[in-house]
């Protein structure tokens, strides 16, 4: 007569047990801290956006390339630092699955609360240890279109220092529409090929570019370049315009 093993029986019901689990909730770990590139300071400082390199956000638990990333803040007295904890996930749907995950990230972003507000002080990526641009939201370009809806807040570095931010928009009219509003201290360089016609906004100077099918009104206010973009024919030039003569900087 067979003798049967109480102890492997049970190991083997709960690893089961455990796979099927993870097959309907994944587990997620801390795996690494990954590096961060700039961020925008809400008005009040009470919350950054931070900027960084990741994969896509397209992806959930259950798939094989997915990562998950939860920024930390902790005040330093004269310095915030932030640590983008970098998360890793288990389930056996993804470990029985043979999958070649991307080589290129995606532009992510990830909001984190400040327990005071940052008023000025200097903000620590806590993997790197060094400082990182901060975009002062409370001197954004503000878009008064009525119906705008703020989407992103996507912020880059510059290389000469100073950061740049681009904001998208969604737009009630046409349905489905969005435009862009970069803030730059440095002006854009024009691409081979793209055309421009002298406009005016607020009364000053400005350019209309057209470049391979984006339609932009950029002008410079207040030490700051300001360009909004439409992809398509969503939007017309004199529409465009429009938009652009409701824009302000604080």
């Amino acid at each position: 007569m067979p003798i049967i093993q109480i102890g492997s029986v049970a190991a083997v019901v709960i690893f089961l047990a455990a796979a099927a689990f993870t097959v309907v909730r994944p587990l997620t770990y801390h795996v690494n801290d990954a590096p961060w590139d700039a961020a925008v300071v809400a008005p009040d400082g009470r919350s950054l956006v931070l900027t960084f390199t990741g994969t896509s956000p397209d992806l959930t638990a259950s798939e094989h390339c997915w990562q998950g990333f939860e920024p930390v803040a902790a005040d330093a007295g004269d310095h915030v630092e932030v640590t983008l904890q970098r998360m890793q996930s288990f389930s056996a749907r993804a470990y029985f699955t043979s999958t070649n995950c991307p080589t290129v990230g995606v532009t992510r972003t990830a909001r984190v609360e400040l327990a005071t507000p940052l008023d000025g002080r200097a903000v620590l990526d806590a993997s790197l240890r060094r400082d990182r641009p901060i975009f002062d939201g409370a001197h954004a370009a503000e878009l008064t279109e009525p119906g705008a809806t703020l989407t992103s807040e996507v912020t880059k570095p510059l290389t000469r220092g100073g950061v740049t931010l681009t904001r998208t928009y969604t737009l009630p009219d046409p349905p489905g529409s969005s435009l862009e509003v970069l803030q730059s201290p440095d002006r854009a360089a024009p691409t081979r090929g793209a055309t421009s016609t002298p406009v005016e906004v607020h009364g000053e100077p400005a350019q209309l570019v057209e470049d391979r099918g984006t339609t932009s009104v950029e002008w410079e206010e207040q030490d700051q370049w300001i360009r909004i973009s439409v992809t398509g024919d969503s939007l017309s030039q004199d529409e465009l315009l429009s938009i652009a003569e409701g824009v302000r900087v604080p």
